[in-house]
């Protein structure tokens, strides 16, 4: 399963499991820094929640949705802090109802939710081997993280166990009219997206798809039809001197890879060198200038890798679409002729529904996907975009009325989740009235 965002594990573990019990120091985990006791954010009961508490979370939040906190104002930041706060408050007093009821959480039911976690976690990172080098970077066991971890699966499972006991959040049945509504009342702070799928070959080879790629490059610069300068700048996977249209500058004779520096020596002066094969790729070869002791040449090089190999394989499928939508044609009508998807044809291309702002979060895209949707405007398409061994064009589908029945045909079980949870929300919140109201709760000023 390919990881979209990259997280923190130490982040992870830490980012929801304060309070109980409250600490005197932030343990390190937030660009590497420990950060002491500032004074008490609020007093909940017998318990406090400190300001380092607080900036922790705040700290951790901004990682989270890709925010440079100096980018926001004094009172954009004191509002997240503040509803970190409230979120702190209602934590332990969930917590503390569910101990003075007696709610028991058993220590074989930790430990196999920490399991599911460290699983589930796991897989995201690609497997055992990269998620023990992403702890061995961060400096952390996995013991360590799973004690990390503990008190927030035990908090998490005193709350559901709590909630179920005093009957709150039990799901309720969803109407499509119900479902129209949250629609059609959310409109603005959702997305609507489609696109058009294209799937490579099933026997795709990373490097047979270079070499072809720098075949068609070859030819379109012997033909004259572009030069070789313009071609490196367009194209080289080199991010040294690609942007210099390909110049290595003057070098002795041994400096590039042997089959590079063979060509160098030996290629005529001003003429381009057929494909060239290296660990790095594919290159072409153009040689500048040469005397008995430096050569000054310039190349192009394809890489034979995994990343971007997707799309130089549907290169020519993605050129018609690009032209055929620069022509006017219409998205949906090239979601019919061209997509993979199957069933494609009949829901339009329909990809689903996004909650803004866009978030590794809140969508599990990549930052490459976020980028590209979050300044879309209605009607608008981005370029081709690689997930998971497969290219997209994306759209964002305009606004009208038939918008909310286009969502509930496709889309009906995520959005029914989505309102029985708000119903779910609502429930737990009229409650937590109840006891911010019963309990001494006091929030110190600055």
């Amino acid at each position: 399963m390919r990881r979209f965002f990259s997280w923190s594990l130490i982040a992870a573990a830490l980012i929801v499991s304060l309070p109980a019990p409250m600490r005197a120091q932030v343990p390190t985990g937030v660009e590497g820094q420990r950060e002491t006791i500032d004074g008490i954010a609020a007093i909940v009961g017998g318990e406090i929640i400190l300001k380092s508490d607080v900036e922790l979370l705040f700290l951790m939040r901004m990682q989270e949705q890709r925010i440079e906190p100096g980018s926001m104002t004094d009172e954009e930041r004191d509002d997240i802090r503040s509803t970190i706060l409230q979120d702190l408050i209602d934590q332990t007093l969930i917590v503390a109802r569910a101990l003075r009821d007696s709610i028991v959480v058993e220590r074989g039911e930790v430990e196999e939710a920490i399991n599911q976690w460290m699983a589930e976690l796991q897989e995201s990172y690609g497997g055992e081997s990269a998620f023990q080098q992403q702890l061995n970077r961060e400096g952390i066991t996995i013991a360590e993280l799973r004690r990390r971890r503990r008190p927030l699966v035990r908090n998490q499972l005193l709350r559901s166990k709590l909630l179920q006991e005093l009957g709150i959040g039990r799901p309720t049945a969803v109407s499509r009219r119900d479902a129209a509504e949250f629609v059609r009342e959310h409109a603005d702070e959702l997305l609507f997206i489609r696109h058009l799928l294209l799937e490579p070959p099933a026997d795709i080879d990373p490097d047979v798809v270079a070499r072809q790629r720098i075949e068609e490059l070859w030819e379109l610069i012997v033909s004259g039809r572009e030069d070789f300068e313009t071609i490196a700048r367009q194209y080289s996977d080199d991010p040294n001197s690609g942007p210099l249209g390909g110049d290595l500058g003057e070098a002795p004779m041994g400096t590039y890879v042997a089959s590079v520096d063979s060509t160098v020596w030996n290629l005529p002066i001003g003429e381009v060198s057929e494909p060239v094969r290296s660990q790095f790729g594919w290159h072409l070869i153009q040689v500048i200038s040469r005397d008995e002791e430096r050569a000054q040449a310039r190349h192009i090089l394809i890489r034979g890798v995994e990343e971007g190999t997707t799309i130089r394989a549907l290169a020519d499928t993605i050129s018609m679409i690009e032209d055929a939508l620069a022509a006017g044609e219409s998205f949906i009508d090239l979601v019919e002729r061209f997509s993979d998807e199957e069933g494609a044809a009949e829901e339009t291309g329909y990809f689903g529904m996004l909650f803004l702002p866009l978030t590794a979060a809140n969508s599990g895209l990549s930052a490459e996907w976020i980028d590209a949707l979050q300044t879309l405007e209605p009607g608008d398409w981005t370029g081709p975009l690689e997930l998971e061994n497969t290219v997209h064009f994306v759209q964002r589908i305009p606004w009208d009325e038939s918008t909310v029945n286009m969502v509930l045909r496709n889309d009906f079980p995520r959005v029914e989740l989505i309102v029985q949870q708000l119903h779910d929300q609502e429930d737990v919140e009229a409650w937590l009235d109840e006891l911010r109201r019963e309990t001494y709760i006091e929030i110190k000023k600055e």
